[in-house]
């Protein structure tokens, strides 16, 4: 698994993110063969954890949080353009 994320974030690998994703689908479906209910809820757990990290980062950077879910995060960060938006070291 680590490898395929690796392969996804640095050489942008299709292949590795359909493995990923379609790793997932399997994992969520108790039609699948190996199912194991323990095994998601432990992927769930630490998804979640996750997923509070990032708000909690969008919140620590200043942005205010509108609406957020597994699937969407939408934020105001009260700039009005992406000039403004963009970091200047």
């Amino acid at each position: 698994m680590a490898a395929w994320l690796r392969d996804v974030s640095q050489y942008r690998n299709v292949f590795a993110d359909y493995q990923i994703i379609h790793f997932y689908r399997w994992l969520r479906s108790s039609n699948a063969l190996l199912y194991d209910p323990a095994l998601r809820k432990t992927l769930l757990n630490l998804m979640k954890k996750l997923f509070m990290q990032l708000v909690a980062e969008f919140k620590r950077l200043g942005a205010i949080v509108v609406h957020a879910d597994f699937n969407r995060i939408i934020i105001c960060t009260k700039k009005r353009s992406l000039e403004d938006a963009k970091v200047r070291i």
